[in-house]
């Protein structure tokens, strides 16, 4: 996957789900215009390389990565970051700085089993959808 992505500066979505890919090159942060990073149901990947330079994405999915323990970088400077799907991970908190994308339309966090507290999320004033149903473990919302 490296390889692929170290011309495609213009690549605009990228659909790497349900594949074997046991992790996620560094260079995927190279693809500077990506608006649409899918990575469902890849249960091989444990952990992502930081993604905070990627400032144009939109959507961010990595719903069904049920071994997905972190998530690397803060998300402070994706501010066209409107849906984030992090359903089915094993992520025990919310990546840095997201509780802050002011622009975030959708969070949705059903049947992250290991995830126990959320941030204040007041400053997420365009929310629509905000889903942490069957989060057996959250006890804590700041």
């Amino acid at each position: 996957l490296e390889v692929c992505l170290e011309e495609k500066k213009e690549l605009r979505i990228l659909n790497i789900s349900d594949t074997s890919l046991p992790e996620l090159a560094d260079t995927i942060a190279d693809v500077a215009n990506l608006n649409q990073l899918l990575i469902r149901n890849c249960s091989m990947i444990k952990e992502l390389p930081s993604i905070e330079k990627l400032t144009h994405l939109e959507v961010f999915d990595v719903s069904g990565c049920n071994n997905l323990e972190k998530i690397d970088g803060s998300f402070e400077k994706m501010s066209y970051l409107h849906k984030v799907n992090l359903s089915g991970t094993d992520l025990s908190k919310l990546p840095n700085k997201i509780s802050e994308l002011s622009n975030l339309k959708e969070l949705i966090m059903r049947k992250c089993s290991k995830l126990e507290a959320l941030p204040n999320l007041e400053k997420l004033i365009h929310l629509e959808i905000f889903d942490v149903s069957s989060c057996t473990e959250l006890g804590k919302i700041e």
